[in-house]
């Protein structure tokens, strides 16, 4: 490690300077020495990185982790979106289940623009790769198979939060680990329990027409009515009130 002292200074004892321990001390902490160390993973730059001014302390390694979160949370709202297109249409009809994965979409969709955002707040470069979609996962096959879909996606999205976050803390970079520790990780272990319990739910009713009825018709009035910012469709005829619109169940 290389070491850099204070400048050398003549310490003159000066005539009427009393011979105690102040002095010593003072003589004492010209001989101090630093570390300079500059590739040591304790030393922080605040020198911007090349290609951004506003890059500080971001290791490439990371911004790249962060685009990588950035697809998955994409890829995990495009698939919502699947779930809630399958729902409704008129041959399913299944409102519960259609408006609880909009809003799933949009919450997924949210997500990715956090880390978007906090990728450009941080100096680094989006880079967005291709959404990607399996073929079986177009049609769903009723209300268990979407819910079991879901919950799988949800816990891989978590481990993919962790992967992130581990590397973030190879390279020391707290904000990127109180992000996701402080807000994604604790809002992903609700989800994983919620998913859980009502796939729980729904398989112990069956599969039969009336025990999806009254499952969706329960995941409308828990979820969709009483939700923080609920998906209201705009059909055609419908009430121009919003807050009636959010009752309807059609």
């Amino acid at each position: 490690m290389n070491l850099f002292k204070f400048p050398k200074f003549s310490l003159l004892k000066p005539k009427n300077a009393p011979n105690d321990l102040s002095w010593k001390i003072f003589k004492y902490i010209s001989t101090i020495t630093f570390p300079a160390d500059y590739s040591h993973p304790h030393f922080f730059s605040s020198k911007a990185s090349a290609g951004s001014i506003g890059r500080s302390s971001y290791h490439a390694e990371v911004e790249k982790a962060v685009n990588e979160q950035i697809v998955a949370e994409f890829n995990a709202m495009y698939m919502y979106l699947s779930m809630a297109s399958y729902f409704g249409r008129t041959d399913v009809a299944l409102p519960g289940c259609y408006g609880f994965f909009m809003d799933m979409h949009i919450e997924e969709h949210e997500h990715g623009l956090i880390f978007l955002n906090y990728q450009n707040m941080r100096g680094g470069k989006v880079v967005l790769g291709n959404i990607q979609l399996a073929p079986d996962k177009i049609c769903w096959d009723g209300i268990r198979s979407a819910f079991a879909t879901a919950a799988e996606m949800e816990k891989s999205i978590k481990d993919k939060l962790l992967a992130v976050n581990c590397v973030a803390e190879k390279h020391r970079d707290y904000g990127v680990i109180d992000l996701i520790t402080s807000y994604f990780i604790p809002a992903q272990d609700r989800s994983i329990c919620e998913m859980s319990r009502l796939l729980q739910r729904i398989t112990k009713m069956g599969k039969e027409g009336v025990a999806e009825y009254l499952f969706d018709k329960e995941v409308h009035t828990a979820f969709v009515q009483k939700g923080p910012k609920p998906y209201i469709p705009d059909y055609p005829n419908a009430e121009k009130d919003a807050a009636n619109k959010k009752d309807l169940y059609i």
